[in-house]
C-alpha cells in the first residue's frame, strides 16, 4: 500500500500523521506501557490470560441476519483474520454487525493495515442462551491465524483490565489462533484519545499476519 494512501486512512481514523514516525511511535508506546503498568497494579479482577482464553472459547456467535438463523458470521469464510466483538444494541436493531459510524471507522482501521471487509471474517458474540455455535466450534477447521477482539466499554469505565489484555500473547485454546484485544470503533468514536493506542494494537496484528 502506498504511504500516501495509508496516511489518508489514518487521518480518517483521526490519528495524526506524526504518530507514524519512529520517534513519535516509540514515545506513544512508552506512554501506553507506563499507563498499562500503573493500571495493572490496581486491577481488582486479576484475570489471567488463560481465564480470558477459556471465556472466549465458550462464547456463542450471534446469527447476524434475522432471516437466516444459521448464519453465524459474515465475510470471507477463508479469511486469515476474524474481527470479533460483542453485539451492540444498534447492531441488533439493524441486523448488521458494526453498523453506522462504527462500520465506517472499522473499514478505515482495516485499510490502515492493508485489509478490507472483503478479506476478513466478521463475528459478534451473543449470550450463551442462543442456538448459535460456540466460538471454538465455529472456527474449527477454518484457516484463521488471528482474531481481533474489539471491546466496547462505557465512557467512564475502568480500562485497567482492557489495558492488561492489550498487547498480551493471547491464543484460542487448543489452536494456533492468536487473539489481539483492542477498542471497539464505537468506543473510539466517543474517546478519540484512544485511537493512538488502537493503532498500536493494529500494528501488532499487522506484524503477525502481514499486510495484504
Amino acid at each position: 500500500m502506498q504511504e500516501s494512501t495509508r496516511l489518508s486512512y489514518l487521518q480518517a481514523m483521526g490519528i495524526d500523521a506524526w504518530s507514524l514516525r519512529a520517534s513519535g511511535a516509540e514515545a506513544t508506546a512508552s506512554a501506553v506501557d507506563t499507563a498499562t503498568a500503573d493500571n495493572a497494579i490496581t486491577d481488582p479482577l486479576k484475570l489471567s490470560v488463560s481465564d480470558v482464553e477459556a471465556w472466549l472459547a465458550e462464547q456463542c456467535l450471534l446469527p447476524l441476519h434475522a432471516s437466516d438463523a444459521s448464519a453465524n458470521s459474515l465475510g470471507n469464510p477463508h479469511a486469515a483474520v476474524m474481527v470479533l466483538s460483542q453485539c451492540l444494541v444498534s447492531d441488533k436493531l439493524s441486523h448488521q454487525p458494526f453498523s453506522g459510524k462504527s462500520g465506517v471507522l472499522l473499514r478505515g482501521m482495516l485499510h490502515a493495515i492493508g485489509h478490507d471487509l472483503a478479506d476478513v471474517l466478521i463475528g459478534e458474540l451473543d449470550t450463551p442462551h442462543t442456538h448459535g455455535k460456540k466460538l471454538s466450534e465455529h472456527i474449527a477447521g477454518k484457516p484463521l491465524r488471528a482474531i481481533l477482539f474489539l471491546v466496547d466499554l462505557p465512557v467512564d469505565a475502568d480500562l485497567a483490565l482492557l489495558d492488561r489484555l492489550r498487547g498480551r500473547a493471547l491464543a484460542m485454546p487448543d489452536s494456533h489462533i492468536a487473539v489481539h484485544v483492542s477498542y471497539h470503533p464505537n468506543y473510539l468514536l466517543s474517546n478519540p484519545m484512544a485511537k493512538a493506542r488502537a493503532w498500536q494494537d493494529l500494528k501488532a496484528l499487522q506484524q503477525q499476519i502481514g499486510a495484504v
